[in-house]
Formats: C-alpha cells, structure tokens, sequence
C-alpha cells in the first residue's frame, strides 16, 4: 500500500492500518486537525500491529488532538524495520486552546514484541503538548539525528514529567488516550541492562565536561553509574545543541534524589562510540555554530539498537589549549612528507615541542606564516628540528593560535612499508603563577611506500647564489623527474614568489611545454605551470622562473 501526497483533516485518525501488514509507504502527506469539531485524540498516522519493512518519510503531521504517530499497541506483534524518518511532527498533542490534551504525545511507540526493530531518525518533533518521543513498554527503538525541541507545555503548573524529549516508560500499559500526565518522567541511571524495561533500560550519557576552541569540540564522560561500566561498552554516541526549557528535570542515578537538567536535542552535531569501559572522550573538527555558553546533551544507543533518553545538559565552555590534528601519509625512500598542525591557547606562557621518532628519522618543525598549509615562501624555520620553543602563542596574534608544518625526511635506502611514529608533545607553561603547565599530543605516521606507480620528484635550485643586494635579478630552476615505472600525464607544478622579492617573469625550458599562471610583474603570488604531454618513466624536464629583490 502506498499513501501519497494526501491532505487530510479529520476528527480521527489521520492515515491508519490495522492489523499486520508489510511493505507499506506513507510519504509526502499533511494531516492537519479540522477547523472545527476536533474531539478525538486518535493519531494523524496510526499503525497497529505487525508489520515488515514499513516506511513513514517526508511526512507533515500536525495540530493533532492525539499523538502525531501511533507505532504498535500489540503485545504479541513483531514490528520488523520500520522505518520513520524525515518528517515534520508539530503541535500536536494538544487541544485547540494550546494547552496539552488527554494524548499530549508527539510520537509514542507503544507495546509491541521485542523481536520488533524501528527506527525514528532525522525527524523533527517539536511543540508537543507533552512527551517528544514515548517508548512504552517496547524495546529495540532507535532515535537518532532528530531535532526534538520545546515539547511540554511552558508553564510550572503543569509539573515537570510529561515533558521530555525522550522518555522511556516502563509498566502500566497506558491507552494514550488518556495518557494526560501519567509519564514517569527521567528514568535514572541505574548502571545495568534490564530486558524488563523501555528499550532495555539502556542508561543515559554522563557529560563531565564539554569545551569549544574555534571549530573543535571535545566532550568527556562516560554512560551508566560511573566509569568502567562494560554494559554499555561500544555504545554510540549522539551529540546535540540542547534547549532546555525549564520543564525537563529528573534524577541522575536511582536512588540519589538529584534532580537536574535534561533538555532536548535540538541540532545534531556529530557521533562517537564509547571504550570497552563505556566511557569516552570525542574530540570532533569543523563543528560549525557552537560557542561557549551553549547547553550540550546527547543520547546512547547499545549494539542492539536500544536509545536512552537525553541526558543531562552540560553548559559548553572554551578549550583553554588545543593541538591537532593527527596526520598519516606515505613517501618514497629518499622522499620528504609535510604534515599540518595547529595550536590554540587561551593562556599566555612558552609553549615547548618535544617529540620522539620510532626509527630516528628526521624532522624540522616551520611556521606557517601566510596559514595556508603548505610549506612556502614566507614560512620560517624554527631552530630545535622537532624540539623547537614556540614562545608565548596566546600573544602572537589575534587568534591567540598559530599555525605549523612539520617537514619529515624519509632516509635513502629504506625497506619499502617501513613505518616512522613521530609523537610530539605540546608543553603550556603559564604565565600565570600557581598555574600547572598543560600537555598535549599529536602523532604523524609515515609509511615508506613503492614507486610501482608515477612518482615525480623535484630539485630546485637559484643562481646567483649567496647574499646578493637590492634590485638584483634571481633565477629558480625546478628540474622534474619521474622516478616511478608508470607514465605521468596531467601534471601541475607550483611555487611562489620568495618573500622579499617581486615577480619578473616564468618560462619552460628547452624540451617543455605547457602554459603558465603567473602573477603580475612587481607583484607576488603563486606561479604555476602545467606540462602538456606524457612523462614517460626516467624522464625529465624543467621550468624556472625570475624574481627582483625588493630595494
């Protein structure tokens, strides 16, 4: 059966199957409460029984009565892959006055056999007149990447339990119809796995802590009691940008009394997974919009698809010291590997590198001065190869960061698949008196790699040679080889004007063709040059370009 691009308003359910049935689709519909006579608190999409494959997507279910989604209400059903996703649930659950009504539910999923798998993700469920998402009775549910936010009506005369964006409830088969407030709210943390409650009683996270620096984002904690629980080993993880709207509270633990703050999660982040102790420490680049102050909460999700409720909110707070990331490439014996990295501090004090090289090979550390990732013309050499004293970083510029490239020399005549760890620890010594210095790692791998395929190799040379004065002509020869066995095609080589000096002109050499890029004359820039033809294995050519010294 498919249900397709419908508008319906009635005063019952909206779009409804009972009994058993497979491999149905309910998609692109707007179910909406009617203009008047609106009585019943049936659901806009009402599924009883079993079912296979089933799917609900792209669906706008609001302003009902009732829940927006009924899933279930058989005890003996096995509800196998359903699937509810990418739809809009908003404002139901309630009367036409606004205030919650019998059913104040966005989405319940209600009794039903636990062979049964659903799957409610990248939905938005928002403006419920009580719960967001209510696992009754029902195990294997899972939630992930939904935007779940304001549900529960707004207002400390309505209590603080049937206002969750998840909650899991256990005994009692409720009819939802008369649901009203009867939801237990927080269900504590009690350390253990129990096939007796809502989705296995899996526990919520624990966030310890949660700093932002820039974009990189690193959350601390653990799921269960306390660290080590191993019943909640390699469970996923599930980050989001909190609102907590002051109706939200429950306790941490059973038996605790802790009342604290849950919240709801409204704008997915990222995921990780946790330890086999089920603790974890995520660290996540390119977040983009959170800032200090923001509330974080997060769910976990066990190995048999179980997801907890939201757990408590945590206020992020700035990284006082960030070193990333780490980095892995491969090169040639004889070859050279260029890895990024950059540190932030919002402490001032000397930051000293040290580091250590499985096999002793070589590396000097430079900054990256124009911040483009790439080791070029402004970018200088500190002294210490690998060891370097980056002094106060907090102060060299506006961003309190700086920005790094780590230059390794792979040895001649080493064994092809050889690997090299360099680990290179970042030491903060405050300024600040009574402040403890701070440490932070990274490690580059580099893997010693055939040359099988193409492998283009360059030496760069200039004349004249020495210090030479103002308004003195410099020429730069780029002499290329293809030290592979494959031929080379489609080949770009680039460099750029030395700082100090001016651009003058870019050429081909005798054997070499192609067109160049080049910037205007008296200017500085990026030159680059793309060679027509093939390079064949063993063969060669060059290009060269001339800059002026500045006066």
């Amino acid at each position: 059966m498919i249900a397709r691009h419908n508008y319906v308003k009635c005063n019952n359910s909206g779009i409804r199957r009972d009994g058993n049935g497979s491999n149905m689709t309910i998609e692109y519909n707007e179910v909406d409460r009617p203009s008047v006579g609106h009585t019943a608190t049936y659901e806009a999409i009402l599924i009883i029984g079993g079912g296979n494959d089933d799917l609900i997507q792209y669906n706008l279910v609001k302003n009902q009565r009732g829940a927006g989604s009924e899933l279930g209400y058989n005890p003996g059903a096995v509800v196998n892959n359903l699937v509810v996703k990418e739809n809009t649930y908003t404002g139901n659950g309630r009367n036409l006055d606004g205030t919650p009504s019998p059913e104040p539910l966005g989405i319940i999923v209600r009794t039903i056999n636990d062979g049964s798998i659903v799957d409610i993700t990248k939905n938005i469920i928002a403006n419920s007149g009580g719960t967001g998402i209510l696992i009754q009775d029902t195990r294997r549910v899972q939630m992930s990447q939904n935007s779940i936010f304001r549900n529960g009506p707004q207002g400390s005369q309505y209590g603080s339990t049937a206002n969750l964006g998840i909650d899991l409830r256990t005994g009692n088969n409720v009819d939802p119809n008369a649901m009203n407030d009867n939801i237990d709210g927080v269900t504590p943390n009690d350390g253990t796995i129990s096939g007796l409650q809502a989705n296995n009683g899996t526990d919520y996270p624990i966030i310890t802590s949660a700093t932002v620096k820039g974009t990189t984002v690193k959350i601390q904690g653990y799921v269960g009691i306390a660290p080590g629980d191993t019943d909640f080993a390699n469970a996923i993880l599930e980050f989001f940008v909190a609102e907590d709207d002051g109706n939200n509270n429950g306790n941490v633990f059973s038996g605790d009394a802790l009342n604290v703050a849950h919240g709801e999660g409204k704008v997915y982040i990222d995921s990780c997974t946790t330890g086999s102790s089920g603790s974890f420490n995520c660290t996540f680049n390119n977040v983009q919009g959170l800032v200090p102050g923001m509330l974080l909460t997060s769910t976990a999700t066990n190995q048999n698809n179980d997801t907890s409720e939201f757990s408590n909110l945590l206020i992020v707070t700035e990284e006082p010291f960030l070193f990333y990331p780490n980095n892995a490439d491969s090169a040639l014996p004889g070859g050279t590997v260029y890895y990024p990295h950059e540190i932030v501090s919002s402490e001032a004090g000397n930051i000293q590198l040290t580091s250590t090289t499985d096999k002793g090979w070589t590396y000097q550390v430079f900054r990256d001065v124009n911040g483009n990732n790439l080791l070029d013309g402004p970018d200088t050499l500190y002294a210490g190869g690998a060891n370097p004293s980056l002094g106060d970083v907090y102060n060299l510029n506006a961003s309190h960061s700086i920005k790094l490239i780590v230059k390794g020399f792979v040895p001649e005549g080493v064994a092809i698949n050889t690997v090299d760890k360099l680990n290179i620890t970042a030491t903060l010594t405050p300024t600040a008196i009574g402040v403890s210095p701070k440490s932070l790692d990274v490690q580059d791998i580099t893997t010693v790699s055939s040359n099988q395929g193409g492998s283009l190799k360059l030496i760069k040379s200039v004349l004249p040679t020495g210090n030479q004065p103002p308004n003195s002509n410099l020429t730069y020869t780029i002499n290329f080889t293809n030290t592979g066995v494959a031929t080379l095609k489609d080949i770009d080589i680039e460099d750029v004007v030395p700082a100090e000096t001016t651009f003058v002109s870019a050429s081909f050499n005798v054997g070499t063709t192609g067109t160049i890029v080049s910037p205007t004359v008296g200017q500085g820039g990026k030159i680059t040059w793309t060679v027509t033809g093939n390079l064949a294995s063993g063969a060669t050519g060059s290009v060269n370009f001339v800059v002026k010294i500045k006066p």
